[in-house]
């Protein structure tokens, strides 16, 4: 039985270190929960098991996230077209979970994303053109919804962009959760739906949920003070590890 997996004593203790260190990157940095809480899960499940247990979390800690700042429904104006292109992609790419081999997109992604953050840092000047807004958010959701599919971590083309256009820490952090929020229910139902994620893993998920938000908590009142350069800095160090993360993963 699933549930007797679930119930062993160092499954429980995974379960718990990993969403709350999971949520308190996402605390720190706006980001990262699955960076955090996959390598941890996967010391006692499967990727398809610790995929589909990060989803109901994910949903719970970009809720509160994005309503604890405001601004939530400017960033669905300004965003909404790249909302509605990773909700649709996801809709549908979330099957590659139990279908296709995850290795050489994870070594491909990793690498591409580390490249990314060096880029970011040593010559971080670079900014987005407004006027390629709109089209460029259409890319990014449908490329954030490929690489989501067959990894669980949608997130990064989506950071990628939004640092680029030059946000505050503020306005990436509300707006980060509300792109994973509107990306983050459709997955978790295409998980359901395509057997990604059983009966089981659903209650273990919404449990995790507790963890995760004291986690995020904690995250969120020690950065509350740190300023925007600080936060830059911060967030490019989880890029970077999410970049190690992905290569570590996929060999």
């Amino acid at each position: 039985m699933m549930f007797a997996q679930y119930a062993e004593p160092e499954a429980m203790l995974i379960v718990l270190l990993a969403f709350l260190g999971g949520g308190l990157v996402k605390g720190l940095s706006g980001i990262g929960m699955p960076l955090a809480a996959l390598p941890i899960l996967s010391f006692g499940f499967s990727v398809p098991q610790s995929v589909a247990l990060i989803s109901i979390p994910i949903v719970i800690t970009n809720i509160r996230q994005a309503t604890k700042n405001g601004g939530a429904w400017n960033v669905v104006k300004r965003f909404w077209r790249l909302q509605l292109a990773i909700a649709i992609t996801l809709a549908f790419s979330s099957r590659w979970m139990v279908t296709l081999d995850e290795t050489l997109l994870l070594l491909t992604a990793g690498g591409a994303l580390i490249i990314s953050v060096f880029l970011m840092g040593v010559g971080g000047r670079y900014q987005f053109p407004a006027r390629h807004e709109r089209w460029g958010g259409v890319v990014v959701g449908v490329a954030a919804g490929v690489l989501g599919g067959v990894s669980s971590l949608f997130g990064m083309p989506v950071v990628l962009f939004l640092a680029s256009l030059k946000v505050s820490k503020d306005e990436f952090i509300t707006s980060i959760a509300v792109i994973y929020l509107c990306a983050a229910v459709p997955y978790a139902i295409g998980l359901f739906y395509h057997g990604a994620m059983l009966p089981a893993d659903a209650v273990v998920s919404s449990l995790a949920v507790v963890p995760a938000l004291l986690g995020l908590e904690i995250g969120r009142r020690l950065i509350s003070n740190v300023n925007d350069a600080v936060f830059r800095k911060i967030l490019l160090s989880v890029l970077l590890l999410m970049g190690l993360s992905m290569i570590l993963r996929g060999m």
